[in-house]
């Protein structure tokens, strides 16, 4: 996403409200490409396959905003310090894990 700070996000309340139950948000690029209070909102009411997010609106994030969701895997903005193997790998295993789940 080009989503910068002064542009409504990429995936805004709307989209965030109708995502199915088996959806799974991966959001590595920027945090204002995802309406982070929506997602919150949207993962306690009703669970997402998962969440996986390394970047958010406000950082450093407090993880307590998020205590009411499941399947969710958020890391401190360390993509851009990890070799690219490194992040694929991580990538994929966060994906894989939360297939897996969803899957139960």
């Amino acid at each position: 996403s080009t989503s910068g700070p002064d542009e409504p996000p990429a995936l805004g309340a709307g989209e965030v409200q109708s995502l199915r139950e088996d959806a799974i948000v991966v959001n590595v690029g920027r945090g204002s490409a995802v309406d982070q209070a929506a997602l919150i909102a949207r993962a306690t009411s009703s669970p997402l396959a998962g969440l996986g997010l390394d970047v958010y609106m406000v950082e450093p994030v407090d993880p307590q905003e998020f205590a009411g969701c499941w399947n969710t895997y958020l890391t401190a903005h360390v993509a851009s310090v990890v070799p690219p193997s490194l992040r694929f790998k991580a990538f994929a295993d966060c994906v894989e894990s939360l297939l897996a789940k969803s899957e139960r």
